[in-house]
């Protein structure tokens, strides 16, 4: 994509990151059955949060030439959380009546961890694409 070169690097780093998510998920391959019908959409769905974050994270690379990492972060979690938002309304809609007993510990944690952890991990992530 982007007319990136796939160097013996990339490759390499790919099949390392590939072994390492077998192990830690200890997946028995023997007794694993992806197709099974209970599980076609969790799976379908995974695919498609993969296949969402590896194509925004290749075609960052060129909007980050157009537009400041900020404005990239804020639209980009924007129409993540509206996407995340009708997806849980669809899929578990009574979960959304346990928002009124959180905290306001849990609500801190979650502001947190959404300004400090990913915030600021996405914008040393976009600066790091930027430089590439």
């Amino acid at each position: 994509m982007l007319r990136e070169r796939l160097t013996r690097l990339w490759w390499t780093s790919l099949a390392i990151s590939l072994v390492g998510v077998l192990v830690l998920s200890g997946l028995d391959l023997q007794q694993a059955n992806l197709a099974e019908s209970r599980f076609v959409l969790g799976n379908a769905l995974l695919l498609g949060a993969c296949t969402s974050s590896s194509i925004y994270n290749v075609y960052s690379k060129k909007l980050l030439c157009a537009v400041h990492q900020r404005d990239v972060l804020f639209y980009g979690y924007v129409i993540a959380a509206l996407f995340s938002i009708a997806l849980s309304l669809w899929a578990e809609p009574s979960s959304w009546k346990q928002f009124s007993t959180y905290g306001w510990q849990i609500w801190t944690s979650l502001l947190v961890l959404s300004f400090l952890s990913w915030g600021i991990a996405m914008l040393l992530w976009m600066n790091l694409l930027t430089r590439l």
